[in-house]
């Protein structure tokens, strides 16, 4: 199965300091970087309720960052394991663990 979502690089895109919403990085030139939106947040609406929210909404958006990897790590361990080949164990922890990385930092 291939994956019919938004290709590139997906980032969670900052005004500010503020997380806004996770882009797809699709094309970078001298003219800077052009990016497709892939989901956005509507902000609450007061400080008060944004200090609260903070955390968990930036931790939510940089898991939807790091789908596409996690999508990727998770096949290249499903094909070692149909390929009845010898599993490069070390090989699948490291990109396990950045795409795990990604989620989480």
């Amino acid at each position: 199965m291939e994956f019919k979502g938004t290709k590139g690089k997906w980032i969670v895109n900052f005004i500010s300091g503020i997380p806004i919403g996770v882009n797809a990085e699709i094309e970078k030139n001298d003219l800077g970087i052009y990016s497709k939106n892939i989901c956005e947040i509507i902000l609450p609406d007061s400080d008060k309720k944004w200090d609260l929210e903070k955390e968990e909404t930036t931790a939510n958006l940089k898991l939807i960052a790091a789908a596409p990897e996690l999508l990727e790590t998770l096949q290249e361990i499903k094909s070692q394991l149909e390929s009845r080949k010898l599993v490069d164990a070390g090989a699948l922890r490291r990109i396990t663990n950045e795409a795990i990385s990604k989620a989480l930092d």
